[in-house]
């Protein structure tokens, strides 16, 4: 799906069923990483958390493209 998008696959982050706040965990781990976008297998994965990952990059699942909404963020892929 990355290459799909125009993305290059750089990390791989699994999130458990018993993960400790997995939204937080994948937030601060794309804002680390410097990453363009995160991509779930589906909308169900990522459920209320859309605004929180699209605040650090790109947000995309196979039926939804959902934008960077930080100015500083917006607009680059890797």
């Amino acid at each position: 799906m990355a290459n799909q998008h125009g993305y290059t696959l750089m990390r791989l982050v699994t999130i458990a069923h018993d993960t400790f706040m997995p939204t937080v965990l994948i937030v601060t781990t794309a804002h680390n990483s410097g990453t363009s976008a995160v991509i779930a297998p589906s909308a169900d994965h990522i459920k209320h958390n859309a605004r929180a990952i699209a605040v650090v990059c790109n947000l995309i699942t196979p039926t939804h493209h959902i934008p960077c909404t930080s100015p500083d963020r917006r607009g680059g892929m890797s």
